[in-house]
């Protein structure tokens, strides 16, 4: 077994990472680039090793960067899924999209005039500055019967936090690095909103109490409702 994404222990989801080198996206504060997995050399687990499991093209990386490479190491898997936050959505399976790589500024967030049958759900990155232009944003794609993904930033220093935002975060471990991560206060005031509570299809990646893979769950039950449709519409493989 390859070096295991330690987020996603006990879960059913693997990592796959084809590319070379650092995602020229550079997202802010992106955990591919910064941490885990620095070094970047490839990342190709062997498929004897993820029997079982859904394979997840991209955590780290875009999969529309590279994009023949990536779809053809995506042929090695049974179950596999895309993550992109660019405007290719071509995908031959189902995929994530993150419509907001840059979270504080609203030019270029992703609005729902396309939805493929194969998006598993768009998901959005959330700080304590920008709650209600992503709420939004969720509510318009959760209108449209797309589930929503909402992911809390958290930030490698303080100069990093916007500012006057600064005691929404706090110093703590998170999976094997200190980050400034959102207060259980922040994460209260996220699920108090109107849209969060009424909407069945906002949810959030993890809690406050738990970051990992197997106590989420969202990746793997919406690649199942996602192969599921795409079976019956007769357009799965």
């Amino acid at each position: 077994m390859k070096k295991r994404n330690p987020k996603q222990v006990g879960s059913m989801l693997f990592d796959c990472v084809p590319q070379h080198g650092p995602c020229p996206n550079n997202c802010n504060q992106c955990y591919y680039n910064e941490c885990f997995y620095a070094g970047h050399e490839p990342l190709i687990p062997e498929p004897r090793d993820v029997t079982g499991g859904i394979v997840r093209m991209n955590s780290g990386h875009d999969s529309n960067l590279e994009k023949p490479l990536v779809l053809e190491t995506a042929k090695l898997y049974e179950d596999v899924f895309f993550n992109t936050s660019m405007e290719n959505l071509d995908f031959p399976e189902p995929f994530v999209l993150t419509a907001n790589a840059s979270e504080e500024d609203t030019k270029g967030w992703f609005v729902p005039d396309v939805n493929p049958a194969n998006l598993m759900f768009v998901r959005f990155r959330l700080s304590a500055k920008n709650i209600g232009n992503v709420m939004n944003f969720a509510a318009s794609w959760a209108k449209d019967n797309i589930p929503v993904v909402l992911t809390l930033m958290r930030y490698r220093t303080l100069d990093d936090i916007p500012e006057g935002y600064y005691t929404s975060y706090e110093n703590i471990l998170h999976i094997k690095h200190n980050w400034l991560v959102p207060t259980k206060g922040l994460w209260d005031r996220i699920q108090s909103r109107s849209e969060f509570q009424n909407n069945r299809l906002i949810q959030t990646c993890g809690s406050y109490e738990s970051s990992l893979c197997c106590d989420c769950g969202l990746c793997e039950c919406y690649y199942r409702i996602t192969k599921k449709r795409l079976e019956e519409n007769g357009c799965y493989k």
